[in-house]
């Protein structure tokens, strides 16, 4: 599982006060009953309440209590707070990019996370899925359990997709030529092409550049779609930027 952004650093469009940002807020401030207050033991249209992290799947008001309560610990913290980086709200659904730095005895660790809400109404959320690359944190498994269960394992059609990301993902389950494939990659790209997410240059800097990106594709490309594919599972798309959560599926021969 992770997810795809086609979102620039955009902190002026950022809402500080919607549901999923602020639900990290009291998590970082060692709040967890207003964590809780987010949420509902059922969401709106059938389901229970649930938060999806790196760490498990917690549903109903009681797991997320219980949750909400080990978020510091879970990274030896004593205290955190958020670095806003962009955000991208359509559908129903509020995607934001931030970085959380965490401070430790051992040693303030900031990690770039995405925190995708789904809304139930103003000041409420119905679900939370929690993303972050599990390498910033030793003890995390590079395996997370499946967040979207679908009816079928194939592609899912793109055609809910439009302009560059939906090429992108035309292109990037085409069989044929590699180069060919990578090269029209690149070219609905731009020259500073990030890879990686976003994050302060301070922490590590993603990789960036057509050269980067180039060599990144050529391992990919020849991997999929044979080997496996990429399944999109949700979109966020607000005419500027675009958050796709999507699931690896692999093959039989992969």
């Amino acid at each position: 599982m992770g997810f795809i952004s086609t979102a620039p650093y955009a902190a002026e469009r950022i809402d500080p006060t919607s549901a999923e940002l602020l639900f990290l807020r009291f998590l970082c401030s060692g709040e967890p009953k207003k964590a809780v207050s987010f949420f509902e033991e059922q969401q709106q249209f059938g389901g229970r309440s649930y938060v999806d992290a790196p760490q498990g799947r917690y549903t109903g008001k009681v797991e997320i209590c219980d949750f909400s309560e080990k978020w510091l610990s879970d990274f030896k913290a004593d205290s955190a707070d958020v670095t806003l980086v962009t955000q991208t709200v359509s559908g129903g659904r509020s995607a934001s990019e931030v970085v959380v730095n965490f401070h430790r005895r051992a040693g303030d660790i900031s990690i770039p996370m995405c925190v995708v809400g789904d809304l139930r109404k103003p000041g409420k959320l119905d679900a939370v899925r929690i993303y972050f690359y599990y390498g910033w944190l030793p003890g995390f498994s590079a395996y997370r359990r499946i967040i979207f269960v679908p009816e079928y394992l194939e592609a899912a059609p793109y055609s809910l997709m439009t302009g560059s990301v939906r090429k992108y993902f035309e292109l990037l389950h085409e069989s044929g030529d590699v180069r060919k494939r990578i090269d029209e990659i690149i070219a609905i790209t731009t020259e500073d092409v990030s890879y990686g997410g976003y994050r302060p240059d301070w922490i590590e800097p993603a990789d960036s550049g057509w050269d980067a990106l180039r060599g990144h594709y050529e391992g990919i490309c020849t991997d999929a779609p044979e080997n496996y594919f990429v399944r999109a599972e949700a979109i966020t798309d607000d005419g500027l930027q675009c958050v796709v959560e999507w699931t690896l599926i692999v093959t039989e021969k992969g």
